[in-house]
């Protein structure tokens, strides 16, 4: 009989209080891990190369967020993840700076370049050559079926003063920051 207590193990006491600790460190700790995971998972997106194949054009809309600009990114296949795009630009403090026109983005641009691009670079600026002898608003009026021409500001009236060499036409952005000459979009 001695042989059987002494083989058993001795059974330490519990205290209830040590055990809801030893639960709720565990939980923590548990946590943390997966927090650290989370965000490891999110930094490798985000750095890591995209899944653009091609080099492309992409037009940010004036007044357009971070959020509008993610899910439009998204949309088009430029990024893979609007939520990582949107968090790391909240984590760079990026998310207010997002410039409009049109951005060129390279094949296989990471979240953290295009984020990059679309505020501290220069959008794509069109040079438009208006032959000698029209007036400004010669050009307009001929062009406003195409695709550059954004509509909803009104031409340059049709007896306007003879138009310069050449202009700098910038999509999306308002006419106010384009161009001093005429009321373009």
């Amino acid at each position: 009989m001695n042989e059987r207590k002494a083989r058993r193990p001795k059974r330490r006491s519990s205290n209830g209080f040590v055990d809801i600790l030893n639960g709720f460190l565990t939980l923590l700790v548990l946590g943390l891990l997966l927090a650290g995971g989370v965000l490891l998972y999110g930094a490798s997106q985000f750095y890591g190369d995209g899944p653009l194949q091609e080099e492309t054009t992409f037009r940010v809309r004036s007044g357009s967020g971070l959020a509008s600009t993610a899910q439009r990114l998204e949309e088009q296949g430029v990024i893979s993840n609007r939520f990582i795009f949107r968090a790391g630009g909240r984590a760079l403090e990026r998310q207010g700076n997002i410039k409009a026109g049109d951005f060129r983005i390279p094949a296989g641009a990471s979240m953290a370049e295009i984020l990059k691009e679309l505020t501290e670079g220069n959008p794509i600026r069109y040079a438009v050559t208006i032959p000698e002898g029209w007036t400004t608003g010669t050009p307009f009026s001929a062009s406003m079926a195409t695709a550059i021409w954004l509509a909803k500001s009104k031409p340059c009236p049709p007896k306007a003063r003879s138009s310069p060499a050449a202009m700098t036409i910038c999509p999306a952005i308002p006419a106010s920051r384009c161009s001093t000459r005429c009321r373009r979009p």
